[in-house]
């Protein structure tokens, strides 16, 4: 394979990375809706353990179980300043 063909196969993984993250914001948004008329905070530290731990037990990421705890804290951070503004 070249270059190109592995940039080719990144975009695509990106497009369904993009469509995914914008499902998951909205489903965010939803919650954090209904976490304000229940006076529930934002932030759920437990929550975000599990998460991170369930994604890293899912699939073969040993090679990459830094990086993908640093994309998952940066995700609940947009995730939070989403709810926050629903708060």
């Amino acid at each position: 394979m070249e270059i190109k063909d592995y940039r080719d196969k990144i975009d695509n993984i990106d497009k369904n990375i993009g469509a995914l993250l914008n499902e998951r914001l909205n489903v965010c948004r939803e919650i954090g809706k209904l976490k304000k008329d229940r006076n529930i905070p934002v932030t759920d530290e437990e929550r975000e353990k599990t998460v991170i731990g369930r994604v890293c037990e899912s699939g073969d990421c040993r090679e990459n179980r830094e990086a993908i705890r640093n994309i998952y804290k940066a995700i609940f951070d947009e995730t939070k300043k989403i709810q926050q503004k629903e708060n």
